[in-house]
């Protein structure tokens, strides 16, 4: 709306212009064709993302469309506007002679057409996609033969064929994800040269060919972080590790409690030679009259690694072993007492870890260890992890110290597989792996890059 207004005040003084130059080798003619698939791309997604507002007056309940439908069209227009991001920065305007103009369209439409044909009847690709390559094909079959574009187009188109050949090599093998990949690759390589030319001596004028390096490494991002994600959805009892990909997760219960805003689920993750603590959201909010979740998420440099909770479950079981200072308790074959209380403070917003110093006997023999639960003191005194110890050597057991009460001077223990902590939980939890979506971000960042470049420019 805003734009209409603007553009209807501005039509109050005189706006003189020039003719339109329809040569297809002038840049009036590529931005005009760049500007109509803007424009019907948009009135594209306009419509669909408006069906629900449209149809629940005239249906019982109201339609829309899901993703698949904006990825049947979404693909194919990303392809054209690769090519008319790659042929904008490098027409010149120079007229063809028609006979040989003719000839290179005769040329050029078989191939492409034998090329898409081929892709449409033995590639799996879908029909419009297969236009898009048709078209695409077709036109640089046309600009490719022009003596002044040839150099510049061909490194471009390079700078795709060597993205494609890198995304083959890990694993893309669809014909229509490499094309994408190659084509968003040859708009983005093309821009470099214009970019590297400008950036030092008039960085103002590189903000449009910024704006479109990003958009081409944007579109990758899109593509690896969407159609290449991957997922595993794994059940963790509390304290046990379950494998995903090539990662080793542990659950270590609730920070708070599921019907506090802060609440964070405690979870380990280890691939073996480096660990991190990951805490994603999962709480109860009035409000929405439901549970909120939120992922942790992890950054690689070739992908992003998420932990998406999906369902805490209660698990019926024991109370666990109740035991004040100086009493003796017995799991199975072990008897064991409760000495004294064990406490460390971190300092600053470090927290506190206490341990219970316990006295355990088994079959005659004694030993002495120390579970610890760790406490955030900067957020209202949350558990944050019990660690587990070995109950004895040799014996397979291991202790946890679930909890604290300091005011009765008493713990309560956990010991898996004898005495256990009820009601317990396990969570449920998706794994997933996003693959380029640093290309995602990288792309929106030089974007903005552009924009700010544009813009100061603009204003100068």
């Amino acid at each position: 709306l805003v734009t209409i207004f603007v553009f209807f005040a501005s039509r109050g003084r005189d706006i003189i212009g020039r003719p339109m130059d329809y040569n297809i080798f002038g840049r009036d003619f590529i931005l005009l064709i760049g500007m109509l698939i803007l424009v019907i791309f948009g009135g594209i997604v306009l419509f669909w993302s408006s069906l629900p507002l449209i149809t629940r007056y005239l249906l019982a309940s109201p339609a829309a469309a899901d993703v698949a439908t904006y990825n049947s069209f979404a693909f194919p227009f990303a392809i054209l506007i690769s090519l008319f991001l790659t042929l904008a920065p490098i027409v010149k305007g120079t007229v063809a002679a028609e006979t040989r103009l003719k000839f290179r369209v005769i040329i050029s439409g078989i191939i492409s057409l034998i090329i898409a044909a081929a892709s449409y009847l033995l590639g799996n690709v879908e029909l419009p996609f297969a236009a898009a390559i048709f078209i695409y094909i077709f036109a640089l079959g046309i600009y490719l033969t022009e003596k002044q574009l040839t150099g510049r187009l061909l490194s471009a188109l390079t700078v795709g064929a060597v993205g494609a050949g890198v995304a083959a090599l890990l694993g893309v093998w669809e014909i229509d994800n490499l094309f994408f990949i190659g084509a968003a690759l040859a708009a983005a390589g093309v821009q470099v040269p214009l970019i590297a030319r400008l950036i030092l001596k008039q960085p103002r004028l590189a903000g449009g060919y910024l704006c479109h390096f990003g958009l081409g490494l944007m579109l990758v991002g899109i593509l690896g972080s969407s159609a290449y994600s991957v997922e595993q959805k794994i059940v963790l009892p509390r304290y046990e590790t379950v494998s995903a990909f090539q990662y080793d997760i542990t659950y270590h219960g609730m920070a708070a409690g599921i019907m506090s805003p802060e609440n964070e689920l405690c979870v380990t993750v280890s691939d073996g030679n480096t660990q991190f603590e990951a805490r994603p959201r999962y709480f109860y909010t009035a409000r929405m009259d439901g549970i909120m979740k939120r992922p942790h998420i992890k950054k690689y440099l070739l992908y992003d690694l998420y932990l998406s909770p999906v369902d805490i479950q209660e698990l019926k079981s024991p109370d666990g072993l109740y035991l004040t200072r100086g009493e003796t308790g017995t799991a199975g074959d072990f008897q064991i007492t409760f000495t004294g209380f064990d406490m460390v403070s971190h300092g600053g917003a470090g927290g506190i870890t206490v341990g219970a110093d316990l006295e355990v006997v088994y079959r005659g023999d004694t030993v002495y260890v120390s579970p610890v639960v760790v406490y955030d003191s900067s957020s209202g005194g949350r558990k944050l992890i019990s660690e587990p110890v070995e109950l004895f050597p040799g014996s397979g057991k291991t202790v946890i110290l679930d909890r604290v009460m300091a005011s009765e001077g008493a713990i309560i223990l956990e010991i898996p597989g004898l005495i256990e902590i009820g009601p317990g939980d396990q969570l449920v939890l998706a794994v997933s792996k996003k693959p380029a979506i640093n290309l995602l971000w990288l792309g929106i960042i030089i974007i903005f890059g552009g924009l700010v470049a544009a813009s100061w420019g603009r204003f100068q």
